[in-house]
């Protein structure tokens, strides 16, 4: 019995020992914990911010372009400003080129013509440029030009005075172009000469250059596709930039 109670007694002297250690432990541990706030740490300087800036300072001249815009105001200034944007240049469209003359080998209208009133007259042929302007059409009395885009048409009586030449120094232009290109004898109308036509009844001119059995026709005569006349039958060709007229040898 005494073995007994002598056990139990040592065992309730250890469970008191670890409860002190542990008590001691955590009392430890406490005041470690408020150790931080017993002891704060050295304070630092503050960074230096620059001072704000002051605000501006109100001004009744500021608010007058809305007094004088108030909507329901009675002396609401009624002047009211409008820009206007200057007006766009417009280029001027430089004078038209001079005309000698106008001819058809049955490969569309052929046109003698000069960039300027002094220069020297030369072939041009449908899309090709004279001066600024780009020839496009000939139809009767009437050409048709280009310039930058635009497309207008042009009489002959417009073109054989263009960039201000005198009436009579037409002819002194004619001759001189005559004889420097003796090629652009032939550059009146076709058909004028009804001397050179083989046919009474109808233009058929001479051959064409490189056009076996091809003449020359013509295009104001008005006569139709397929007509025939002395051995030759006439065509006529419509293409993108004007008709094309000439006379073919039938076939044998």
């Amino acid at each position: 019995m005494s073995r007994k109670l002598l056990l139990i007694n040592v065992m309730l002297l250890g469970l008191l020992i670890l409860g002190v250690a542990e008590l001691v432990r955590q009392v430890q541990g406490a005041q470690q914990r408020y150790a931080i706030l017993r002891d704060p740490m050295p304070a630092k300087e503050a960074p230096a911010y620059p001072a704000p800036a002051s605000a501006p300072r109100v001004r009744q001249r500021d608010y007058l372009p809305v007094v004088d815009r108030l909507l329901f105001s009675q002396d609401r200034n009624p002047v009211i400003e409008v820009e206007v944007p200057p007006p766009a240049e417009v280029e001027q469209r430089p004078g038209l080129p001079l005309l000698v003359g106008l001819m058809d080998l049955g490969d569309g209208p052929i046109a003698m013509m000069a960039a300027t009133a002094n220069g020297t007259p030369r072939p041009v042929e449908i899309g090709e440029k004279v001066g600024d302007f780009t020839f496009l059409a000939a139809q009767g009395d009437t050409l048709t030009l280009e310039w930058k885009g635009q497309q207008f048409e042009a009489t002959e009586a417009e073109l054989t005075g263009a960039n201000g030449a005198e009436p009579d120094s037409k002819p002194r232009v004619r001759a001189r172009a005559a004889e420097r290109r003796p090629a652009a004898k032939p550059t009146t109308r076709l058909g004028s000469d009804s001397s050179k036509s083989v046919s009474k009844k109808y233009f058929i001119g001479q051959p064409l250059s490189g056009q076996a059995g091809r003449r020359a026709a013509d295009p104001r005569d008005g006569v139709s596709d397929g007509t025939e006349s002395d051995g030759y039958t006439r065509r006529v060709r419509e293409t993108p930039f004007g008709a094309q007229h000439w006379w073919e040898k039938k076939q044998q």
